[in-house]
């Protein structure tokens, strides 16, 4: 069953390169993970449900709706089966970290197959930026395996820092998404993110049994690199004046609050740590899919030249809103749960820690509200230069509704969540 699957899902991806209808390459798309999803399925993937299983399930969901979403856009058609393709790339090598060469070609497979994407849709700037961190990256984590044994998970560390463009190593991002569609900027951002969490996350469970650099030696360089994320990404998001630049200056925020909670070190701040992950991972697509609407329908992202788009466009203004406040961390929404939880495990280390915490949220209230309010309720109302296509329209809203049902799920009943990442945390611990 296992080959008929894999060859339902090489016929799907060589129709998907061929047809011009964006209803049949919807579907295909649809086919073509469904197929994934079986051999997953049928490799054992998910059974036993452990921590692996959870972070591969999440980005398998957010990587089919970022195809589906490519699937209706007017891109060149080959656009979707590339991603689809070095998605597969990317899953595999996470499934098979611990053979770190087999790891590094799958990687480095997924890497050639994303520089066709970027050709396709003619965006080599952003290639260039995403092939020389891709490069550093292996490079590190190769030295990282052959090096002394002092530096063991040191280099890896500051390998998984750069491609979350964590402080001081965030100066890729805001440029790459600048330059980037947001969907494609989704992919690298969302769904990247959890994959080097998972990897950062076994990275320290391993070095825990290493004498000559301890494993809080690398929680205390995690913990300063959390700060300075936090701090830099809240500050420039505050500044900027381009909402994609926003969001990434807004995602080096957020990736401070998860490495900070996992830098924490308990099992408080590792639950605090998955959910502001999963959350952000969410809330940051759906923040993505609506700029880039908003980029096709005013051909803009400058904050500046946007006003009052919630009276044409008001699904758009209330998942927006629905978004930033779960990342902000609003009651009844799941960053409330995740930033609570962080809170409590920062109380336990430090005062002045969560006091910290709570000013820095303040900043993110604020540049997230600013930036709502000037794009969507602003006096004068910004005119629409095109129009996206019904499929497109259509497949966009479906995705958005569905994350925000998401979103407001979990954040009305949270103890679920909590309660499964809790049970899973205990297994791996």
């Amino acid at each position: 069953m296992i080959l008929i699957s894999d060859l339902l899902l090489a016929i799907c991806l060589i129709l998907l390169s061929k047809a011009k209808n964006k209803i049949i390459r919807f579907i295909l798309v649809l086919i073509a993970f469904s197929s994934l999803g079986y051999d997953l399925i049928s490799l054992g993937i998910f059974s036993p449900f452990d921590l692996r299983a959870f972070f591969i399930i999440t980005v398998f969901i957010v990587s089919a709706m970022i195809s589906i979403i490519l699937s209706v856009k007017d891109f060149e058609k080959s656009v979707s089966p590339l991603y689809v393709i070095a998605f597969i790339f990317q899953l595999f090598a996470l499934l098979n970290h611990d053979a770190l060469l087999y790891s590094i070609l799958l990687e480095l497979l997924s890497l050639i197959t994303f520089g066709f994407l970027f050709m396709k849709i003619k965006s080599f700037n952003s290639y260039k930026i995403y092939f020389i961190v891709n490069i550093i990256y292996y490079l590190l984590f190769i030295l990282n395996s052959t090096s002394f044994i002092s530096f063991t998970g040191l280099l890896a560390i500051i390998a998984i820092s750069l491609r979350l463009a964590a402080t001081p190593f965030h100066w890729w991002q805001p440029k790459f998404v600048s330059i980037t569609n947001p969907i494609i900027s989704s992919a690298v951002v969302c769904v990247g993110e959890v994959i080097d969490f998972y990897l950062l996350f076994f990275i320290l469970q391993e070095v825990k049994s290493i004498s000559f650099i301890t494993y809080q030696d690398l929680n205390n360089i995690l913990f300063f690199v959390a700060i300075l994320s936090i701090v830099v990404g809240a500050i420039m998001a505050y500044l900027e004046k381009n909402l994609k630049r926003l969001l990434s200056y807004s995602t080096i925020d957020d990736t401070g609050y998860f490495l900070l909670a996992l830098a924490i070190g308990n099992s408080l701040g590792l639950i605090a740590a998955i959910i502001i992950l999963i959350n952000h991972s969410v809330s940051k697509f759906g923040l993505f899919v609506i700029t880039d609407k908003i980029e096709s329908i005013f051909c803009t992202t400058n904050i500046s030249e946007l006003s009052g788009i919630a009276k044409k466009y008001p699904f758009l203004s209330i998942t927006f809103l629905i978004f930033s406040l779960s990342l902000i961390g609003a009651p009844f929404l799941p960053g409330f749960s995740g930033k609570l939880l962080l809170y409590q495990a920062a109380f336990d280390k430090s005062l002045l820690l969560s006091i910290f915490l709570i000013i820095a949220s303040c900043l993110t209230l604020i540049y997230y509200i600013r930036a709502y309010h000037k794009i969507f309720w602003g006096s004068e109302e910004s005119m629409a230069k095109n129009k996206i296509s019904f499929e497109e329209k259509f497949v966009t809203n479906i995705s958005l509704t569905i994350l925000c049902i998401a979103i407001l799920y979990f954040g009305i009943y949270p103890n679920y969540l909590i309660n499964v990442i809790n049970s899973l945390i205990k297994v791996v611990n």
